[in-house]
C-alpha cells in the first residue's frame, strides 16, 4: 500500500542523521562547504531549499524488515527478537512521523550498529527511500498483520535474539529511556 505521506523534507534530514552513523570523524570544513553550497544550489529566491518527495510503500518496509535483519531485535506482530523495542503500531501513541522514526534510530545507532556486526556480520545501510519504507511499516497496522514466521527465513528465526540488551550491562549507555 503506496501513500503519501509527507514533504521529503523528513527524509532527507532522516538520511543526514543515519547517513553519519558509524563515521568516527568530524566532516572537514571543505566537506561542510561543499553541503552548503549543495543545500543553497536547491534553495529558490527566497532561500526555500526544494526537495524531493517519497512514496511511502509499507508493503516494502514489511519486506525490508526482515529482509535487512530487522527481525532479529524487533518484532513486530509478535514475530522477531525482544532485543529490542517492539515496532508494532500500537506502541506508537500516533501516527508515524519519519523524522521522529529516524531519530529513535539514531539515539539507537551505536547499540544497534554493534549487533548488526556481530549478528549479520555487517552494518545495515538504508538509503533515504527504504527509510521512508520502513518508517510506513511501523507506522500501517494492515500490513504489519500481514506479517507470519513463515516470511522470515529459518537461519534468521535461530537468531532472534530475545535478552533486552538496551538495558543490560553490555550497553550501559543504551535506550533505558526510548519509550517517551
Amino acid at each position: 500500500m503506496k501513500t503519501h505521506i509527507l514533504p521529503a523534507v523528513t527524509m532527507i534530514a532522516s538520511v543526514l542523521i543515519l547517513a553519519s552513523c558509524g563515521q568516527s570523524a568530524a566532516p572537514s570544513s571543505e566537506t561542510a562547504d561543499s553541503a552548503s553550497d549543495e543545500m543553497r544550489a536547491g534553495a529558490d529566491a527566497a532561500g526555500i531549499v526544494k526537495v524531493a518527495q517519497y512514496e511511502f510503500d509499507a508493503e516494502n518496509g514489511r519486506r525490508l524488515f526482515v529482509d535487512e535483519g530487522c527481525v532479529i531485535c524487533h518484532s513486530v506482530n509478535g514475530v522477531g527478537g525482544t532485543a529490542a523495542y517492539s515496532l508494532d503500531k500500537e506502541t506508537f501513541l500516533s501516527e508515524i512521523d519519519p523524522i521522529h522514526f529516524a531519530a529513535r534510530m539514531w539515539r539507537g545507532a551505536p547499540e544497534m550498529i554493534k549487533l548488526q556486526e556481530i549478528e549479520l556480520g555487517y552494518q545495515i545501510n538504508l538509503n533515504a527511500q527504504e527509510i521512508a519504507d520502513l518508517a510506513a511499516f511501523a507506522g500501517n497496522p494492515d500490513e504489519q498483520r500481514k506479517l507470519d514466521i513463515s516470511q522470515v527465513p529459518e537461519d534468521l528465526r535461530n537468531s532472534f535474539l530475545n535478552d533486552f540488551v538496551w538495558v543490560t550491562a553490555e550497553f550501559p549507555g543504551g535506550l533505558e529511556e526510548e519509550q517517551d
